[in-house]
């Protein structure tokens, strides 16, 4: 197939964050947003800032819809964008950095006497 054979589709998805970041920190912290992984797998983790989330992948009751509100002149205008099937619960969750297991060595001291070491020696 060539490149003009293939199609592009655009999914939207609604990230259900709770109560647990406000609208203004999330565009406080849009810059150090470390991205959404594991959408594709179903359980997608999302970084914001300095927090962390996990989710999980749920078909909605009906759909939602997406519009923009523009104000003009003391009038709002509402244009619809799309409208998605597809909604992702986010829980606040925290991560602990593994620690690496250095293997211990056992050690024992052995006394050796000095004719132990000529008898080894000779």
């Amino acid at each position: 197939m060539s490149d003009s054979e293939y199609e592009e589709e655009t999914t939207y998805v609604v990230f259900d964050m709770g109560k647990a970041v406000s609208t203004e920190y999330i565009q406080e912290m849009k810059e150090k947003t470390g991205g959404c992984r594991g959408l594709e797998e179903g359980k997608p983790y999302i970084q914001i800032g300095n927090l962390t989330f996990e989710g999980e992948v749920d078909e909605t009751i009906g759909t939602h819809l997406m519009f923009t509100i523009e104000e003009k002149q003391k009038k709002q205008s509402i244009e619809y964008k799309c409208s998605t099937e597809t909604i992702v619960k986010m829980d606040s969750i925290s991560l602990e950095t593994k620690q690496k297991k250095i293997p211990q060595i056992k050690s024992e001291t052995v006394e050796i006497n000095d004719d132990a070491v000529l008898d080894a020696v000779l």
